[in-house]
């Protein structure tokens, strides 16, 4: 599965937004049998898990924010909020996402005569893949097919996955969701019933069904608790096949993964930095910005990994490695940086004006912009501040080589960004 069923039919189709997909869909009949026959091949009985070209910079999203519309909600607007809050984070220090996205098996029977819903699904994901691309994160995505999250089979399957303890521990849930949640409506049939229940740390409505005719507040909780608990195991055998870490993303499956004990991963450090600028500016922007300062950005993500490694070492929680982070290590560096960019100006520009007296200059100094223009001048103005200019290179290059100069120059893309 070298390339992902829906982006495959994108490429082929030469699909440049979402105007261009729902006008194939529904009038094209030889596009709408070409999407179905390429769900088909990429539904074998078993799929192989494609690989992660990275280990060590990658890591597998769960439910909530991995693209395939479980457990959250599938509309674009929301999915795309996702990405944003995702990448964000992931941009700061992975290389790699794994993902599910839109499931083929999901469409194979529906492609053979699609309804306005089913194109209405299908558009809502490709608007999402399309801004992804857009963006300019789609070589970061891994996408893979996640085991199916069985109910009926969970107690099997989380004992397969080494993890049943840690679905037992959980199981507080269920009196949380009970006493906390909604049971919005309840409609019976003759041998089972259908449900609508909502819970504030639940994104939307869950509508579900019981094998009882008329359910108990707890049985339905009990209901939620194992699907959400389901897929939770789904993620994590994924997450173990693939040797990568998990970032969970509904509350349910962070409290279950924490097990109540307060250290915290690298992986939970990482994702939970709260560096403003990030979320800030569009996504678009920072991955930009990796691509031009790529060496910088290395500099700057082994910086943090080695800030991060020795927090956790030393059993820190999350909250108090970030923040410990954020306070000991980022901030002070960026301010140094401010400080001596802002020393070296003023020397420069002194310099520069004591220069004058020989001419009339004109001067405009970019900071790290490029070399500072001497415009209009004598010749031996410029001549009496080739020191001053060789300093202020001095420093712009040590400057340059810091630690935290990408995230510096990222704040002076926003604080532009913003102005514009």
């Amino acid at each position: 599965m070298d390339e992902f069923w829906v982006y495959q039919w994108l490429d082929e189709y030469e699909v440049r937004d979402v105007a261009d997909a729902k006008n194939l869909l529904n009038s094209d009949r030889r596009a709408v049998a070409r999407l179905r026959e390429i769900s088909l091949e990429s539904s074998p009985p078993r799929i192989p898990v494609v690989e992660s070209r990275n280990p060590g910079s990658s890591f597998v999203a769960g439910r909530g924010i991995d693209l395939s519309g479980d457990l959250d909600c599938s509309a674009p607007s929301c999915q795309m909020r996702q990405v944003d809050t995702l990448f964000s984070k992931a941009l700061l220090y992975f290389d790699e996402v794994v993902v599910a996205g839109p499931s083929p098996y999901d469409f194979v029977r529906p492609l053979e005569n699609p309804s306005d819903q089913t194109k209405n699904n299908l558009l809502g994901h490709m608007e999402t893949l399309i801004y992804l691309r857009d963006i300019g994160v789609r070589d970061m995505l891994i996408f893979n097919v996640k085991p199916p999250a069985c109910e009926v089979h969970l107690t099997r399957d989380a004992e397969a996955a080494g993890v049943a303890e840690v679905i037992e521990q959980s199981k507080v849930w269920v009196q949380r969701l009970e006493s906390e949640g909604n049971l919005q409506s309840v409609e019976i049939h003759d041998d089972h019933s259908h449900y609508a229940f909502s819970h504030q740390d639940l994104e939307h409505t869950i509508w579900g069904a019981t094998p009882s005719v008329n359910p108990t507040k707890r049985e339905v909780a009990e209901s939620v608790f194992s699907r959400y608990a389901a897929h939770l195991v789904s993620d994590i055998r994924l997450a173990r096949r693939m040797g990568l870490p998990l970032a969970a993303q509904v509350q349910l499956h962070e409290d279950a993964l924490s097990g109540g004990h307060a250290k915290g991963s690298e992986l939970d450090v990482a994702l939970s930095l709260q560096l403003p600028v990030f979320s800030q500016l569009p996504v678009r922007d920072v991955v930009r910005m990796r691509q031009d300062e790529w060496d910088a950005f290395e500099r700057f993500r082994n910086a943090l990994k080695v800030s991060i490694r020795e927090r956790v070492s030393r059993g820190m929680s999350t909250l108090e490695a970030s923040e410990e982070i954020l306070d000991d290590v980022i901030t002070p560096a960026l301010n140094d940086i401010s400080q001596k960019l802002r020393v070296t100006g003023k020397k420069l520009e002194r310099k520069l004006g004591a220069a004058s007296l020989f001419g009339t200059v004109g001067m405009t100094v970019g900071l790290l912009g490029g070399m500072p223009l001497v415009v209009g001048g004598a010749v031996a103005a410029t001549i009496t501040s080739l020191p001053a200019l060789q300093r202020y290179f001095d420093d712009k290059g040590e400057v340059e080589l810091s630690d935290m100069y990408f995230l510096w120059k990222l704040e002076q893309r926003h604080r532009g960004h913003g102005h514009k």
